[in-house]
């Protein structure tokens, strides 16, 4: 009886999760990981947004916690810039679930050294329960990806995008 219940829980376990690809090494890597150490063990959700076009910075690292939503600018390893985003619209989008890079994208036959090629546009997300990445661009370096995401990923990255172009203007 007990070997009944658990083979009918199995099949639910197992279609509940969603094997996110990890991401790989990426610029500012060490500032954004001591960023993250202090923030994470808030339960913050936070994201890395490492855009496809040359800008003033080559990373942010954006962070909602309970009150409001930081950000800190940074360049070459070095963060330029700290402050807050009143009235952010990044976290609210519905389907970010739908953009990060699953297993059935992962193809490749070796880890790339480094995400986020030439001209592409790198997001990585991280809350207490789950991290993932995704790269959008014509340049995609760690996976495959699949064009049924493409439109959830285009229109969150146009979010974020859109949220920090207002930032830096």
């Amino acid at each position: 009886m007990k070997s009944l219940i658990i083979l009918s829980l199995f099949p639910l376990h197992v279609f509940c999760q969603t094997g996110f690809i990890k991401a790989g090494n990426f610029f500012d890597q060490h500032a954004v990981n001591t960023i993250v150490k202090d923030v994470k063990r808030n339960g913050n959700r936070l994201l890395v947004y490492m855009p496809a076009r040359a800008v003033s910075f080559t990373s942010i690292v954006i962070v909602q916690n309970t009150k409001d939503t930081v950000y800190w600018l940074i360049k070459h390893d070095s963060v330029m810039a700290k402050g807050k985003l009143s009235g952010s619209k990044i976290f609210l989008y519905p389907h970010y679930l739908k953009t990060g890079a699953v297993k059935k994208e992962e193809r490749l036959k070796f880890v790339p050294p480094m995400i986020c090629g030439d001209s592409t546009a790198c997001i990585i997300y991280e809350d207490a329960y789950r991290k993932f990445y995704f790269e959008y661009g014509p340049n995609i370096g760690g996976y495959i990806p699949d064009p049924g995401l493409d439109k959830y990923r285009k229109e969150w990255l146009n979010i974020i995008a859109a949220e920090v172009d207002k930032l830096i203007s």
